[in-house]
Formats: structure tokens, C-alpha cells, sequence
């Protein structure tokens, strides 16, 4: 759950969406009138939804390669170049259409967080004045900044360099403006808590300053990758990244911004309405959050095991086919916490590969078991592309399954040990005699003692 690729993904939606209207822009006047119908029969569809399906139907392949530099905030440019040209040709029909698709746009979009007025943001040179000059000790080596309004869609962005080469940060802040209900779909973490540890660092949940953040970090190849995030009033992500600092660093620098400040322009470009909704929204999302908890976190605390034993049990080779990776994790969420851990193997040839895995089910045991149906029953199936069939395997409740489709092979089996470990085995490109090789390597006794 990488902050950055979170906060990349609300950008990069939006960016989507405002290159599929620069496509509208410039195909023919008949090709246009049908798709403006087309947004306006899907217009009573979610927002979510609908930004996905045009990015479908209005992107394609070179789009998707211009995303890239939209995010980097060409954007603005390209829209003004291309609607200053519309404006010159006033009265025409093609731009009648484009007025036309604006007051559906913000039908859409604009109704999202203002209680059907657009937002105005907050001009970028007014969060570009609380990015400070110095973060974590290096000198501001660049700065940008964007306010983008049009159709209904309203977003700001403020964003400085500070060091360079080695050592680096990039720190932003983003008013999410008329975008927020589904830019927030980006930070799910803000409706939970999150603690996830691997062997290459973690990710998790916290506070800064009062306001919910996100901290991760990750060392791989010698190399640290860290980045922090902050979310204020549900409207304003600041986020800090950078190559060769700590996770402490990129605290300072996110530290140097006012947050308080921030906090204070929660109301900006709003109506009464508009507060009243973004309120009740902020009510919404903490009762959600607090509804997950009830469902989900109320097995009590179970200390679950270490992955790196789980690790351990994982076999280095099976019958030939050779271990390329192996990786365990243990996390938190919602007061569930679930440890894992799991390998692929392969062939020599590249005929044969086999994932097998282990969980922990933890806190999730009796709300996890509830998925596995097959445990109070009993199932035998046979067709002619292979079986399914309950079973048990070294004393232990099991089921598999066996495909032949096509010349695909296929197989698969789990196990529940102790009625709280799954070790799960998937074969391609063999039968079942590879994933019981696997699983005869796996010490399921010493698993149950855990």
C-alpha cells in the first residue's frame, strides 16, 4: 500500500478524466454529439465508476503515455490551449456542444463535495507560501504549482524540490477541491488502521500534528525508499518523499509546513451548504470506520505468529523445481492482524511453477473459517476437464482441485491446520502429484504447535 502510488492514483484519475475531454476537444462535431450522450445516460452512475469508463472509452494507448506528464502538470496547459482555441470559435456548433458537455460535467463532478456548487480551491501560490524554504536541512532547489478548474472539476497543487542528486525530498500539498469524495477513495487507510511489517521494512498508520497520516518505508538493494503522508480536514493531502533521507526527515519537512494554517482553509471556496455536507461527510467516513471495526475486530486481540517462522517452514526446493522468491508479512487492520508467508518455484524448462503459502489467520479465525464452507461438508465433483473433492491430508481437513483444460493443467489443495493455519499450494503446468510434493515439505505438525 504505497502512499506515493495512492496518491498518484487519485492524480492520475483525474488526469484521465481531463484527457478524455481534450479528445472531445478535437473529434468531429457528429463523433462528439455521440458521445456527450453517451456521459449523459451514464451521468446518474457513481462517480467512481463513470471516471473509470470514460478513461475506457475516451483513452487509449498514447493517452495513457501522456498521462505521465498530465500529472506532471501539463495538464493545464494543454486544456488551455485547447479551449482558448473553442473560444475563438464561439457561435459554432462544435462549440455549443462543449458548453453542453460542461453543464453535464459539472452535474457530475461538480456536486461531488460542494453540495452541487463547484469548489474553488485554494490558489496555488497561497499553499505554495506555507511550503517552507529549508526541509530536513537542505535549501529549496525548485517549486511549481497549478490551480485547475474546468467542468466542474476543481483541484490545486503546490509542490517543491529540496536538495539534490543523493539526497533529495519532494514535498506537496494538494487541496483535493470539488474532487475530494473520490480522491479519498485513494486513502482507504483514513477508515482504518494499518501496521504491516515485511523483512524489507513496513508500512502503518499513524498521527502527526493531530491529523491521520501514513508513514512506510522500505530498504531493498541498499537502497531506503521512504515516504510520508498527511491528510487534513479530509481535504488537503501533504505528502513528502525523496531518495536518500529517513522516514524522520521527510517527518521535518512535512513538519515544516503550517498544518494548523491548512487546517484553517477547510472552509475555502465553500458555501454554507457545502460545510454543512463536507461535515456530514467527515461524520460519514468515521462512522464507517467505526462500523468495520465493530464487524470485524471484535475476536479480541490474538497474537499471532512470527512470518519468519512461517518462513521457515517454506521448503527451498520441491522435487526440481527451484525457489526464486519467498516473502512473509505480518499486518493490522481494523484490530484484525493476519501474518503470512509464501514462495514460487519453478522449473529449470519454465514448464512447471508452484506458488505455496501459509497464513495466520489470527483475530480473522472465526470470520475467515466462514470462507471455507467446504470444512462442514463434504464435495466430490467430476467432469471432463478434472475434479473437486474434500478430503484429508496427514490427518489434517483438506480440499482439492485438479483442471485440464485446453493442455492447461492446473492444481491446487489447502489445509487447515489447527483450524487457524492455511497452507495452500497451486500448481501450472502439473498435476497434483507436484503440489503434494510441495506440501510433504511443509512440517504441518510443527505449524500447529505455533
Amino acid at each position: 500500500m504505497n502512499p506515493n502510488a495512492m496518491n498518484l492514483t487519485g492524480l492520475k484519475r483525474a488526469g484521465l478524466l481531463m484527457l478524455a475531454l481534450l479528445l472531445l476537444a478535437a473529434v468531429p462535431p457528429e463523433a462528439e454529439a455521440q458521445l456527450l450522450k453517451r456521459l449523459k445516460k451514464r451521468a446518474t452512475q457513481s462517480v467512481e465508476n463513470a471516471i473509470e469508463r470514460k478513461a475506457e472509452e475516451a483513452v487509449d494507448e498514447a493517452v495513457d503515455r501522456a498521462v505521465d506528464r498530465a500529472v506532471d502538470g501539463y495538464i493545464d496547459r494543454a486544456m488551455t490551449r485547447v479551449f482558448g482555441e473553442k473560444a475563438a470559435a464561439e457561435g459554432t456548433r462544435q462549440n455549443a456542444g462543449m458548453r453542453e458537455l460542461e453543464t453535464a460535467m459539472i452535474g457530475l463532478y461538480g456536486a461531488g463535495y460542494a453540495g452541487g456548487a463547484a469548489v474553488e480551491p485554494v490558489p496555488f501560490r497561497d499553499l505554495q507560501a506555507l511550503l517552507p524554504d529549508r526541509a530536513a536541512g537542505l535549501a529549496r532547489t525548485d517549486d511549481s504549482g497549478e490551480t485547475t478548474q474546468a467542468y466542474g472539476i476543481s483541484m490545486s497543487q503546490a509542490q517543491a524540490t529540496y536538495g539534490s542528486g543523493d539526497r533529495r525530498i519532494e514535498l506537496s500539498i494538494i487541496d483535493l477541491g470539488s474532487m475530494q469524495s473520490v480522491a479519498l477513495f485513494g486513502y482507504a487507510w483514513l477508515m482504518t488502521e494499518v501496521n504491516i511489517e515485511t523483512e524489507e521494512g513496513f508500512e502503518r498508520t499513524t498521527t502527526f500534528e493531530g491529523f491521520p497520516a501514513f508513514e512506510s518505508l522500505k530498504q531493498r538493494g541498499g537502497e531506503t525508499e521512504a515516504a510520508f503522508q498527511v491528510i487534513v480536514a479530509q481535504r488537503f493531502a501533504v505528502a513528502a518523499n525523496g531518495d536518500g533521507v529517513s522516514l524522520d526527515e521527510l517527518k521535518a519537512a512535512v513538519g515544516a509546513v503550517d498544518l494548523q494554517r491548512l487546517n484553517e482553509l477547510r472552509t475555502y471556496g465553500l458555501s454554507d451548504e457545502a460545510i454543512a455536507l463536507q461535515e456530514q461527510n467527515a461524520r460519514a467516513m468515521q462512522g464507517t470506520a467505526d462500523s468495520l471495526r465493530s464487524a470485524y475486530g471484535t475476536t479480541g486481540a490474538v497474537e499471532v505468529a512470527d512470518f519468519r517462522a512461517l518462513k521457515a517452514l517454506l521448503p527451498e526446493r520441491v522435487d526440481g523445481l527451484t525457489r526464486l522468491d519467498v516473502e512473509g508479512q505480518k499486518g493490522t487492520a481494523l484490530g484484525i492482524t493476519t501474518s503470512s508467508a509464501d514462495a514460487t518455484y519453478r522449473s529449470d524448462d519454465d514448464e512447471i511453477r508452484l506458488h505455496l503459502m501459509i497464513t495466520d489467520l489470527g483475530s480473522l479465525q472465526g470470520i475467515a473459517m466462514m470462507s471455507y464452507g467446504w470444512l462442514t461438508t463434504q464435495i466430490e465433483t467430476e467432469d471432463e476437464t478434472g475434479y473437486e473433492r474434500t478430503t484429508t491430508y496427514r490427518g489434517y481437513p483438506a480440499y482439492e482441485e485438479f483442471r485440464n483444460e485446453d493442455g492447461r493443467t492446473s492444481a491446487s489443495m489447502q489445509v487447515i491446520v489447527a483450524q487457524r493455519f492455511v497452507v495452500s499450494a497451486e500448481a501450472f503446468g502439473a498435476g497434483m502429484e507436484v503440489v503434494k510434493a510441495a506440501l510433504e515439505r511443509v512440517d504441518l505438525d510443527a505449524l500447529a504447535s505455533l
